[in-house]
């Protein structure tokens, strides 16, 4: 049976405002940041792809309840026994397979982390085994301070967990972290296997929608094209093959090729004539021109249509008229259509 991902889209011309972080099931962000020790670690490169879930605490220096979990040590715990082998302060029993980070997202100083100015409410740093971020524009990092937007991080603290897939979860304030490890899907073990997830690119018109979906790859051959079927109401659109993208790099359309893991965004042909109330489904298959090695790991896309009025019109003309001290100009809006 297929997994369902129900999104209602409130108004396609923002469609991330809907939530107060990150949705459960999503792709996570990738980055690149440099900890306190000018290590630098990429998210997907070097912990993902490689079969790490990922724990990830944004906070705040100054922030109570922030603190109170930092000092739980249940990030540490889980990091100490089941950290990347190797990484300081990471058993040598280790079963690595778990990474964790702490993100002060705040902007505020290293100081501040050590445990003195910006209202802090102690040392983070002394003690804390895995690696910390400072986000503050003079530390020198070269950390970018749009990492907490980018993760749509609206209170502190907000940790995550990320899957070796990439998708992310949202954990609040967990204790028995690794228990969550197995929530996760195993890796790719199927030569062709395509995911697909809701993009939050959708742009919309007056009665149309042009969705954007995130393709991935979870096969272990390249994966050169797929099948997307789009319907209205339960009646289907004609069938569109993606096996190209456009490059905006070269300008110009090149063929698709991702390995496992890897995504890319597709836009859909615009779906017309649309009303509030439509319910559009989109459906990803036939990886690679073949029947997908794992159809239980796919999710199918479904969403109702709110364009973000109610058929608005209005019952006669309407004039505007701006006067000024030597002329005047006037603009009249006819009604046309009730829609």
């Amino acid at each position: 049976m297929n997994k369902h991902l129900l999104i209602t889209l409130i108004t396609l011309f923002s469609f991330q405002s809907l939530f107060a972080q990150l949705p459960n099931g999503t792709i996570a962000p990738n980055f690149e940041l440099t900890d306190l020790n000018s290590v630098t670690h990429k998210l997907y490169e070097d912990y993902t792809d490689l079969g790490y879930t990922v724990f990830i605490d944004f906070s705040a220096v100054w922030c109570g309840p922030c603190w109170s979990y930092h000092t739980s040590h249940a990030l540490k715990d889980v990091y100490e026994n089941h950290g990347p082998l190797g990484h300081p302060g990471v058993n040598a029993s280790t079963t690595n397979d778990v990474m964790v980070f702490f993100i002060e997202g705040d902007q505020n100083s290293e100081t501040c982390l050590g445990g003195t100015g910006c209202g802090t409410q102690g040392d983070w740093i002394t003690g804390t085994p895995y690696p910390i971020i400072c986000t503050d524009a003079n530390s020198g990092f070269g950390n970018p301070a749009s990492i907490a937007s980018t993760w749509a991080i609206s209170g502190w603290p907000t940790v995550y967990q990320v899957c070796p897939d990439r998708t992310l979860q949202s954990i609040g304030q967990a204790q028995s972290l690794y228990s969550l490890v197995n929530a996760c899907l195993p890796p790719p073990s199927f030569n062709d296997d395509a995911r697909s997830f809701m993009n939050s690119s959708a742009s919309s018109g007056c009665s149309s929608i042009e969705p954007v979906i995130t393709i991935q790859n979870y096969g272990l051959n390249n994966l050169t094209e797929v099948t997307i079927d789009v319907s209205v109401n339960g009646n289907p659109l004609p069938s569109m093959l993606f096996d190209e993208y456009w490059d905006n790099n070269t300008n110009q359309y090149e063929p698709l090729n991702l390995t496992s893991l890897d995504m890319k965004d597709v836009v859909l042909n615009p779906i017309t004539d649309l009303v509030n109330g439509d319910v559009i489904t989109i459906d990803v298959s036939m990886p690679n021109a073949t029947v997908d090695s794992d159809p239980l790991n796919n999710q199918l896309i479904s969403f109702v249509v709110d364009l973000g009025f109610n058929n608005a019109y209005w019952d006669g003309d309407l004039s505007i008229t701006v006067s000024g001290a030597t002329n005047t100009n006037a603009w009249y809006l006819k009604k046309v259509s009730n829609n």
